[in-house]
């Protein structure tokens, strides 16, 4: 399906699979799924192509469903995701545009995706699972309302606001920030600042247990309190 307003639309309640179209210069939106009147869509999302649109993947009001090895390229948007619950993406790549959006989630999983541009998750509720995604040169951001797990990824900068629990493990990149948490495991180097701001200027923490600055260093793994930045290099593989 080639130009438009949009490729693919479904407004419907219950499973709905869409699988190995190529959508090419729609305007609007490549794919839209939404929920019907009568209750919540559970889509299932694979193997399509999404190609110089607006926007690649639009969904709104799901439960449950999978969006795995997609190709979004060129398009203005990668993802535009509102409203969903239990969603796993995986797989994806998601290449060109501006950036990438998901809010208002529930228990929401990212796994195994390529990312070339922005990525900004809000109001992630109950448990956030990213791991093993890799970005090319842009910035990641979520704000989560519960527990987020953020494991072997590898990015420039990653900014994480609020949560009751993030654990951070084995990610590489130049600065992991977290603010606003009300506890935060790190299990690679970290560096708390006094004041919870931006701490990738503070300099990485060296041998002996100071930073580049002279300050007491915080290299050792441990359990990071209050509302706290972890700042990191690169990871101590275990």
């Amino acid at each position: 399906m080639r130009n438009g307003r949009r490729g693919i639309q479904v407004t419907a309640a219950g499973d709905v699979t869409v699988e190995g179209n190529t959508l090419t210069g729609q305007f609007d939106a490549a794919l839209l799924l939404s929920g019907g009147a009568s209750g919540t869509l559970r889509p299932l999302v694979s193997e399509n192509a999404m190609e110089q649109g607006e926007v690649g993947i639009a969904l709104e009001r799901t439960t449950g469903g999978t969006i795995a090895r997609n190709a979004r390229r060129a398009n203005m948007q990668g993802m535009n995701i509102v409203d969903s619950e239990a969603l796993t993406i995986a797989g994806n790549e998601i290449a060109g545009g501006r950036r990438s959006m998901i809010s208002g989630a529930r228990d929401l999983q990212l796994t195994e995706n390529v990312i070339g541009r922005t990525l900004i998750v809000r109001a992630v509720s109950g448990t956030f699972v990213f791991t093993k995604n890799r970005f090319v040169g842009e910035d990641v951001g979520f704000g989560v309302d519960g527990r987020a797990v953020v494991l072997e990824n590898r990015f420039q900068r990653a900014f994480i606001s609020g949560g009751t629990q993030i654990d951070v493990e084995r990610n590489e990149g130049k600065l992991l920030q977290v603010e606003g948490a009300a506890a935060v495991t790190a299990r690679q180097p970290v560096h708390r600042t006094g004041q919870g701001h931006r701490a990738g200027s503070g300099g990485e923490p060296q041998p002996g247990g100071r930073s580049h600055r002279g300050r007491p260093g915080r290299a050792h793994p441990g359990q990071c309190d209050h509302r706290r930045c972890a700042d990191f290099r690169r990871p101590r593989h275990r």
